[in-house]
């Protein structure tokens, strides 16, 4: 398993809220497992208790052919985000913000600031109708987005 893959797995189960269970000896983590497992930002994602209807799927470019974006709203005006690219090339996604159906969100000039969960750092300025995400196969992004206009 790779590193991608690792983050992959622990990012989609923290944006669908999943329980968390370690079946490791956490006494021995690796440095890796140690990062996965105690990024307080996606561990605050999946304890959040959000509002109904907050995990959306949706395959882009079809189903098991493309990639995919998965949405949980947090509270009004904000979301967590994966871009999970399961292929076995490069892929570039544009995250169309209208789409995910945020709440304040319903035109294609929608306006979002972006925190990326993995790196903990704002993405600079603010993102009008969609972000570009390159990700390298299996691997996954993932943001909290803050709907401002």
């Amino acid at each position: 398993v790779t590193e991608a893959e690792y983050k992959t797995e622990f990012t989609l189960w923290a944006v669908s809220a999943a329980s968390m269970l370690v079946a490791t000896d956490v006494r021995v983590l690796s440095p890796l497992q140690r990062e996965i497992l105690l990024n307080q930002e996606l561990l605050a994602v999946n304890q959040i208790s959000a509002p109904a209807g907050g995990l959306v799927y949706r395959p882009i470019g079809g189903h098991g052919t493309g990639t995919e974006v998965w949405m949980r709203r947090l509270a009004e005006g904000t979301a967590a985000v994966a871009v999970f690219n399961p292929t076995n090339k490069t892929a570039a996604v544009d995250v169309e913000f209208s789409k995910l159906k945020l709440p304040g969100c319903s035109s294609a000039k929608c306006t979002v600031q972006l925190r990326d969960l993995w790196a903990h750092a704002d993405v600079s300025g603010s993102h009008a109708g969609k972000y570009k995400v390159e990700l390298e196969p299996h691997a996954t992004a993932a943001y909290k987005l803050t709907v401002v206009a």
